[in-house]
């Protein structure tokens, strides 16, 4: 199998990560865990980073060179990344084989002629048109995300948009991924799936689209599965990932996993001390990301009336640092309640949590917890 996509530094300040991988570094790597039969097709300007690579996952580089280096940035893994990169554009990599993966590159451009190929644009700002270059395929599949989808077509529902994507690119199928909804599949014979997203204890956000890309790919592209098992597939790989942190997956863990199916979002409420430009920052940083899920919001500065609430809580307890106040509320609450503090090791000493509450020590695993506790 081939991939061809991004080999990037990738860097996150809360949590703190520093990391090669980018798009085409990860979906080989990970894809390295199941097959032996991978090479990438990538560009790369630091040989040293890409041999450690290469000897750590066992797989086969062809190194394309360019210029100067590609870094994402994030202030935190939901955050938009800065990206640091040269103006020059890379002649084009060219890709022949029986099952290609490809990824959108930011330095260059795949040029691919193959049996059975994934196309994953990883970009908004061009039509996801995989053919606009010169490729082909025998068999394709678009797998892209609602935002790459609502820039390459017209139509106004999903659906639709899927279906003309569909057409422009006489594609066997395509994949939208929905973040915390999951995905959906259109298949040229009209057939549709809704596939839920998985329950994970934590959320590992950077690179879930690379993984979900790669092991659709495998699935559908090697196993031959139908479009709809390599996306469910995909999916339950995707919160294996989440969390393991990384893509030395718990295989054990992929049947015992959670589906998550609801039609709507439930309201939630947000409490948080907003005193200081700190605390506000993480409040209005919360509220902006539920809302891209299409969760409402409303805030609360006191802890007085926790009690009264019914709808699914996220408590910011950062901003408080009254344990035992908060601890005494919580008790009067049976609703879902999911409370983000990075300290919350020091919460319910002496007692057991009660089964209603959610502790999590990371941002993003919080936004995550409490949509899916919203969802109905």
């Amino acid at each position: 199998m081939e991939v061809v996509g991004g080999f990037y530094r990738e860097i996150s300040l809360v949590p703190e990560i520093n990391q090669m991988f980018g798009s085409g570094g990860r979906a080989a790597a990970i894809l390295s865990k199941i097959t032996n039969d991978i090479t990438l097709h990538t560009y790369t300007n630091n040989n040293s980073d890409i041999e450690e690579f290469e000897k750590k996952y066992s797989i086969k580089v062809n190194k394309i060179q360019r210029d100067s280096s590609v870094v994402f940035s994030y202030f935190h893994p939901l955050s938009t990344p800065h990206i640091l990169k040269s103006e020059s554009f890379q002649p084009s990599i060219k890709v022949n084989g029986d099952v290609v993966l490809r990824f959108g590159l930011i330095e260059g451009d795949a040029v691919v002629d193959a049996k059975r190929v994934v196309f994953d644009p990883q970009t908004w700002k061009q039509k996801a048109i995989y053919s606009i270059n010169g490729s082909k395929a025998n068999n394709l599949v678009i797998v892209l995300n609602e935002l790459e989808l609502a820039h390459s077509t017209s139509a106004n529902s999903v659906i639709a948009q899927a279906q003309e994507l569909l057409e422009l690119n006489k594609a066997e199928a395509i994949v939208v991924k929905r973040g915390v909804k999951g995905c959906f599949v259109l298949e040229k014979n009209g057939s549709k799936y809704s596939i839920p997203s998985y329950l994970s204890n934590k959320v590992t956000k950077i690179g879930t689209g690379d993984v979900f890309s790669a092991i659709f790919a495998f699935y559908w592209g090697v196993e031959k599965k139908h479009p709809s098992h390599a996306a469910e597939l995909a999916s339950k790989h995707v919160a294996c990932f989440c969390e393991s942190g990384g893509v030395d997956l718990d295989y054990q863990k992929i049947d015992k996993l959670i589906p998550i199916n609801f039609e709507s979002f439930q309201p939630v409420t947000i409490f948080a001390d907003q005193t200081g430009l700190g605390k506000r920052y993480i409040l209005e940083e919360a509220k902006y990301l539920l809302l891209q899920f299409g969760i409402t919001a409303q805030v609360e500065d006191t802890l007085d009336n926790l009690a009264k609430y019914k709808n699914p809580i996220l408590i910011l307890g950062e901003t408080f640092r009254n344990l035992i106040t908060i601890e005494n509320q919580l008790k009067k609450n049976k609703s879902k309640i999911v409370v983000f503090d990075a300290s919350c090791d020091d919460w319910f000493k002496g007692y057991s949590k009660p089964e209603n509450i959610t502790l999590v020590q990371d941002f993003t695993s919080a936004i995550y917890q409490i949509a899916w506790a919203s969802a109905q």
